[in-house]
């Protein structure tokens, strides 16, 4: 385990923007060991299921609950990638840089991600087409969201736990640099749905805005013309700021 956390902490150090899709996996294996035999299937059922286009789905909190798998609440990876394009689409234009996450994410979740996204796209969009005069775009967009965590349906190979799911989310809201306040009320509409403990989340968002002003910062630094003997104190302060917060994140997400 302590090999896995290790792996796991080291992902998150490498990317400059602070998720690194490659690694993805391996924080997952942290949260639960899972049997890596298992192979992947998807029956003719669930692929029909796919294709329909549900009606909008109102239930209690505790009958949308994520699935437990080994005693670990998650959610399946193609609900997860539904939820983060709606995320994309909430201030009602995805960016490029938006998309360019999206895909990161989605290849690591998902082997067959380039061959489902069209599906998982479509099925969002036809979701954000149902405004009516009595709702606005953000009430279709929740209801989208709130779908998706009821039609989720986990296996012990696609699955994706709820904070982890959330961090993903705040690296996508920041990937265009303006947290906006429609994404800032949905992330927390899902947290709520999601049941991740406020006070985490708040120290997630914390970290995540922390490391983004360090991020900055190093960026600035690579402008100047100063010797680096004259900056090497700040870059290894930055450096020792940016391991400790990665360090409390990787342990807060796979706690």
């Amino acid at each position: 385990m302590a090999k896995e956390k290790n792996t796991a902490r080291e992902r998150m150090q490498n990317d400059a923007d602070f998720y690194d899709a490659k690694e993805h996996i391996k924080i997952q294996e942290a949260v639960k060991t899972i049997d890596k035999s298992l192979k992947r299937t998807v029956n003719n059922a669930k692929e029909k299921i796919d294709e329909i286009d549900f009606p909008d789905i109102k239930k209690d909190d505790k009958d949308i609950a994520p699935t437990t798998i080994d005693g670990a609440k998650v959610l399946s990876t193609t609900s997860a990638l539904r939820i983060i394009y709606y995320l994309m689409a909430v201030n009602g234009e995805i960016y490029h840089s938006e998309e360019e996450k999206f895909d990161l994410i989605g290849k690591e979740l998902d082997p067959e991600f380039m061959s489902n996204r069209e599906k998982i796209v479509k099925r969002c969009k036809t979701q954000m087409k149902r405004v009516e005069e009595r709702d606005d775009y953000y009430d279709t967009i929740q209801r989208g969201v709130t779908t998706a965590i009821s039609l989720s349906k986990p296996t012990k190979d696609s699955f994706i736990t709820p904070k982890l799911l959330v961090w993903d989310l705040l690296s996508v809201a920041y990937s265009d640099d303006h947290y906006d306040e429609s994404e800032k009320k949905l992330i927390r509409f899902i947290v709520k749905k999601l049941n991740v403990n406020e006070t985490e989340f708040l120290e997630m968002e914390s970290s995540f805005l922390t490391l983004m002003d360090i991020q900055k910062e190093n960026d600035w630094i690579k402008t100047t013309n100063r010797q680096y003997k004259e900056i090497e104190k700040v870059v290894n302060e930055l450096a020792d700021r940016k391991a400790v917060i990665l360090e409390s994140v990787h342990d807060l997400i796979t706690l």
